[in-house]
């Protein structure tokens, strides 16, 4: 009797186990979510709050300096509501403890993010529409530069036999999310 009151026990204690852990993961996911949407919120406020702004100059006959005032003023918020959204999700699914491959994906991310914030305030500092000009189509250039020289990587790499034992790799992976980050990195521009 003994006995099977202690198989009782364990599989009780297994199958709580197994509850808890689905409970604290359905609680994570459901935290991030939430998160998420929150932020997601806050850009859609920003934006609609700032198209006001934006049209208004326009309706003013305001300068193009307040009209590049308030852009810049958003492209602060946007960047700031994201960083507080990263950090609360890192923190609510418990993000110190994930794989080494996700954590060096959600960097690479993070660090492309921060390209483009800065390649966006590089753009609100254009002081006329040709100089506004000059910095889109060196942003354009550099993305059909990248496109190609990623399309070139993707050719030669899949144009050969597969070997699924690499193709499922962290060190593959590691590759495939750095050819991605750097398709889509803007342009350097002072």
């Amino acid at each position: 009797m003994a006995k099977n009151s202690n198989e009782k026990t364990t599989a009780t204690t297994t199958t709580e186990v197994k509850e808890q852990i689905k409970n604290t993961t359905a609680e994570a996911t459901k935290g991030a979510f939430d998160i998420l949407l929150e932020t997601q919120t806050k850009f859609v406020d920003s934006l609609v709050e700032n198209s006001k702004n934006f049209s208004d100059t326009f309706k003013l006959g305001e300068s193009f300096g307040k009209t590049k005032a308030y852009f810049s003023e958003w492209l602060d918020k946007q960047e700031e509501t994201l960083e507080t959204a990263v950090e609360k999700v890192k923190e609510q699914v418990k993000f110190d403890n994930a794989p080494e491959l996700v954590k060096l994906s959600l960097e690479a991310q993070q660090n492309l993010g921060k390209e483009w914030f800065g390649a966006l305030k590089t753009t609100v500092k254009a002081n006329d529409l040709k100089e506004l000009n000059e910095i889109l189509t060196a942003n354009v250039k550099k993305l059909q530069e990248n496109v190609i020289e990623v399309s070139h990587y993707f050719t030669e790499n899949f144009g050969k036999p597969v070997n699924f034992t690499e193709v499922f790799s962290v060190d593959y992976a590691k590759e495939m999310t750095h050819k991605m980050v750097e398709m889509w990195k803007p342009a350097k521009l002072a």
